[in-house]
């Protein structure tokens, strides 16, 4: 029951992102629209930047490791972030807000947690050589760069995410 309630607060976040940007939902507003109290919400989440960041933990990880076993070459990575495309609205509504920050947060770890995958798929000590630091170091800058710099992009000129993070991975990885 705990963990059905605390995916149905984060259901209706998403939903709420759809239309609302981030900064202008408040534990208030998710409280009165999954007609619960406030202690249920404050059992499961600090407050609404752990909320927040809680969900797009959620979602970028299960996006990840769905796509980790039909996307080999770059660990899922570019068809998750393709994936992540058809929530433009909610990213978008969290993005050009003042809680950017955190969704950048949790862009970067996907990335790394990519990267490290794959890594320690090569070689057993892959993600914790010298090298590995580095490459993943720098995956979790330049792929979720690629995903804001996606976001940014008006609906008529934005490209080819999954694309552009599969050129990105080949240039980096190899």
């Amino acid at each position: 029951m705990e963990n059905y309630t605390k995916k149905a607060i984060q259901s209706k976040l998403m939903e709420m992102l759809e239309t609302t940007p981030a900064d202008k939902i408040t534990v208030t507003s998710v409280v009165d629209a999954c007609d619960m109290n406030r202690n249920t919400f404050y059992y499961h989440f600090k407050d609404f930047d752990s909320l927040l960041r809680s969900t797009l933990t959620d979602l970028f990880t299960s996006t990840l490791n769905a796509c980790a076993a039909e996307d080999e070459k770059t660990c899922g990575l570019a068809m998750a972030m393709d994936r992540l495309t058809e929530r433009v609205a909610e990213l978008t509504n969290i993005f050009n807000t003042e809680k950017s920050p955190i969704m950048t947060i949790c862009l970067e770890d996907m990335a790394e947690d990519a990267v490290n995958a794959w890594l320690d798929r090569r070689s057993p000590n892959g993600s914790s050589s010298r090298e590995g630091r580095e490459i993943a170091g720098m995956a979790r800058i330049m792929f979720s760069g690629l995903m804001l710099d996606w976001l940014l992009k008006p609906a008529d000129k934005k490209y080819d995410l999954r694309a552009l993070v599969d050129h990105a991975w080949d240039r980096l990885i190899w």
